[in-house]
């Protein structure tokens, strides 16, 4: 799941700007002024060559319209790119590059700085409000939007979770609709759904995914192979989850019996943050005891029903395992340092 969060649609800056400088361009937009500067890179060619000077405008969301090309900040780069989606409800937009394959990762309209009025070339000046650039502007937002979008883009946004003013005695709070919406204008085009629904099993979000589909109503326009996949995956992953929490307990209770300080550590302990119907997805439960009890938890698990397993490699884990009905193995990660490697782990071992 780590690995999809920080998953990118490939996105190339048009411009690496330093944060002063573009602390500059934003203040002097929104002071009402335009801004010049000069194209570098070809993610929108052939519309902008690298080279061309671009005249940015102020520019509210509400007056952009498909196939604008506007200027936005994500992650402190300007990037300059054409809109190909807008969903005003949830003020999210859509762009891509001319000559990208793949839409970018939808962003809100607050990251937008302005748009492109104003293109030139040499001694050629192109005014792209006026005609016959206004109507050419509009056809190309349709011409370079893509029959499906990337089905990692669609899940990036249809999985989100927020997790912000967790306490323990606040339940966690429903995913913002915002959020979620994203992704919605995508699935309008999008038709790779076996693709998404692999990418959804490799990444462990099959629960989440079917939980905020439904939530949406989206799944009433998918297709229903889809649908009955999403549905039966989520309900298998959810009764691993519930045999995967018994043994969590089962395993408590063992050390429970014994005096030796045990730190539980990922899967369960952090399903509180997901809601109910879409847990936290675990491969085994991980546990943080000091070197010097390693014997004594190795006998613990044993008499509980495990059996180790080589771990060749690995000298700060034991890993343990037991079969449970129907057909589960349960996995059982004995740490002695936060960190696996023992280079990596020096100053982390638990005292």
């Amino acid at each position: 799941m780590v690995n999809l969060l920080f998953r990118e649609v490939q996105m190339k800056p048009i411009f690496e700007i330093p944060e002063p400088q573009l602390d500059l361009i934003s203040d002097v937009l929104k002071g009402g002024r335009p801004f010049t500067l000069r194209a570098r890179g070809w993610s929108m060619a052939p519309t902008i060559l690298s080279g061309d000077f671009l005249t940015l405008t102020p520019a509210s969301p509400e007056s952009l319209s498909m196939g604008d090309i506007v200027a936005f900040v994500r992650e402190k780069k300007l990037f300059i790119h054409r809109v190909v989606y807008m969903d005003r409800e949830a003020r999210i937009f859509v762009t891509k590059g001319d000559a990208h394959r793949t839409t970018d990762p939808a962003a809100r309209y607050e990251n937008i700085l302005g748009k492109v009025a104003a293109l030139s070339r040499g001694p050629f000046r192109f005014d792209l409000g006026r005609e016959p650039w206004k109507t050419l502007n509009a056809l190309a937002g349709r011409l370079f939007r893509p029959l499906s979008p990337d089905p990692f883009a669609l899940l990036q946004c249809l999985s989100r979770e927020s997790l912000e003013e967790q306490t323990a005695n606040h339940p966690p709070p429903a995913p913002p609709r915002s959020h979620l919406l994203e992704g919605k204008g995508l699935v309008e085009t999008f038709s790779r759904w076996d693709d998404l629904f692999d990418a959804a099993c490799s990444e462990g979000l099959v629960p989440l995914l079917h939980h905020n589909m439904k939530n949406l109503g989206i799944p009433l326009n998918t297709p229903a192979p889809f649908r009955r996949k999403l549905e039966q995956e989520s309900r298998n992953m959810l009764a691993r989850h519930i045999l995967l929490y018994q043994e969590f307990s089962r395993v408590l209770s063992l050390f429970s019996k014994t005096d030796i300080p045990l730190i539980a550590l990922k899967g369960p302990t952090l399903a509180h943050l997901y809601p109910a119907q879409a847990p936290r997805p675990s491969e085994d439960l991980d546990f943080l005891i000091k070197t010097e009890n390693v014997p004594v938890a190795e006998g613990v698990l044993i008499q509980g029903g495990y059996k180790p397993l080589a771990s060749e490699g690995c000298r700060n884990s034991l890993v343990f395992w037991r079969d449970i009905p129907p057909g589960f193995r349960i996995m059982v990660d004995l740490h002695t340092h936060f960190i696996g490697s023992p280079e990596l782990a020096a100053g982390f071992e638990v005292n």
